[in-house]
């Protein structure tokens, strides 16, 4: 469960990106935030990953207050988070599942990392959220193959997996 209370956040040139949000987001749901440029969505979610500092208000997740819980803890939340931004930054010569399994290589020695060598059980999470998009004919494709909207959805599957 996430939970925002009375999340407030400004900026010295432009005034409030956000003034006094509340709003809760049940576990196990996709939570959509639209609105015109300007009107605080990055600022929103930056401070719900708390990579900014909201001036008042707290950010709950699964009851932990992300706005006083240390280092440690923040990174424990964050892993359970995952954002589909409007630019995929999906890296154009790795094939849609080693895009898919992008999101979790914090977990993995450097070595794996740069020899693409990945756990069988993590290849076979990245291989079920591309089918869950169902991209899992295009797996083994470079990104730069791939429509617009395939990278979107390698964007998704990779928000899935992490």
């Amino acid at each position: 469960m996430l939970n925002v209370e009375n999340l407030t956040k400004s900026y010295p040139r432009s005034g409030f990106a956000l003034q006094d949000l509340s709003f809760a987001v049940a576990p196990h749901t996709f939570t959509a935030i639209l609105g015109p440029s300007g009107a605080g969505k990055t600022t929103l979610l930056r401070c719900l990953l708390q990579l900014i500092r909201p001036d008042q208000g707290q950010v709950w997740f699964q009851g932990r207050n992300l706005t006083t819980c240390p280092a440690s803890q923040l990174r424990q939340s964050r892993r359970q988070i995952a954002i589909v931004a409007q630019q995929f930054n999906l890296v154009r010569r790795r094939t849609a599942l080693e895009n898919c399994l992008g999101g979790r290589l914090s977990e993995l020695p450097l070595w794996r990392c740069f020899a693409n060598q990945f756990p069988p059980q993590l290849l076979r999470e990245g291989l079920a959220a591309l089918e869950r998009v169902q991209l899992l004919e295009v797996a083994f494709q470079r990104a730069d193959q791939l429509s617009g909207g395939q990278q979107q959805r390698v964007a998704i599957a990779r928000a899935l997996t992490q």
